[in-house]
């Protein structure tokens, strides 16, 4: 409890004579920005960046390098067979010996006869793929929220970790990586659609129109198509209707032309001429098409 002595003695003030007063508020200008410092602050903040997704790989080909060390102590070594005859009584050691040589031998002859089927020898060279052993990013099977934007923001970059996992050393069996993307391209398509906007950016099924970049579009046309929901007033569409569009010039380094009398799927505004001063700079636009308004590209005629 407070004593009296810490009571402040305060003067009743009449409510009639404030609200006749003129309240006056002083902001200061912050004048002009200084882009030097802005430019500074954004090459720090970028070399942070950096600096945590370098520490972020490093941590991910330690976990590699340790998991194929394992794997060579355990499957490549004596250490698995050595614990498996240790709990094997010594009288049949014997038996098993010749169990197993005789076995060995009979395989040998079958892998040297023509009677071997195509189908024994491949499924021999995936088992000897299977032993190798390879690493493959199974994340989307274990975590919940691995279709939502802010969780893949915080993972490293995709196309880096697709060129790591890709090399000879460590690449996964190319058959039981395909069985494995069919499986969870089966487990999204079962999950319901998401139930907030921010996370159908990027989302691998399914995309907003306003999500779309500069020069993407959705074909068929959005009115030509049934959505597959609709999220908060929005519509969604399936990712695999997303479309990337060029304009003509881009067509003809593809060696592609667009045909005649196709109309641009979209108009986007062009990028400004830097030569030109600001206040003189006229805004201009692009007419880009997709890839369905384009045909192989015919030189034309020479002609005399």
């Amino acid at each position: 409890s407070s004593s009296e002595d810490e009571w402040e003695e305060m003067e009743l003030v009449d409510t009639g004579e404030i609200k006749g007063k003129n309240v006056q508020v002083t902001v200061e200008d912050p004048g002009k920005k200084d882009f030097k410092s802005l430019w500074m602050r954004r090459e720090v903040n970028r070399c942070i960046r950096e600096k945590w997704e370098n520490c972020h790989r490093v941590n991910i080909l330690c976990y590699i390098a340790h998991l194929q060390y394992l794997k060579n102590q355990t499957l490549d070594g004596n250490f698995i067979p050595s614990l498996m005859l240790s709990t094997i009584v010594l009288e049949n050691i014997a038996k098993l010996k010749e169990k197993y040589s005789s076995l060995c031998v009979t395989a040998q002859m079958n892998r040297k006869g023509k009677g071997v089927s195509k189908k024994k020898a491949s499924s021999g060279t995936d088992s000897q793929i299977m032993i190798q052993g390879g690493v493959r990013d199974v994340t989307a099977r274990y975590a919940g929220q691995f279709s939502r934007s802010d969780f893949r923001r915080r993972r490293t970059d995709p196309k880096w970790l697709a060129r790591t996992l890709g090399k000879g050393v460590i690449r996964a069996n190319r058959k039981r990586a395909r069985l494995e993307d069919t499986h969870l391209q089966k487990e999204l398509v079962n999950k319901p659609l998401p139930t907030t906007l921010s996370e159908y950016k990027n989302h691998p099924l399914y995309v907003l129109e306003k999500d779309l970049l500069k020069f993407e579009a959705i074909y068929p046309r959005p009115e030509d198509q049934k959505p597959l929901g609709v999220v908060r007033g929005h519509k969604v569409y399936p990712r695999s209707s997303v479309h990337t569009l060029q304009g003509a010039n881009n067509w003809i380094k593809q060696a592609r032309s667009v045909k005649e009398g196709e109309k641009p799927y979209k108009v986007v505004k062009g990028r400004p001429n830097l030569r030109v001063p600001a206040e003189m700079r006229e805004q201009r636009y692009l007419e880009v098409y997709g890839y369905w308004q384009t045909e192989p590209y015919r030189p034309p005629k020479v002609m005399n």
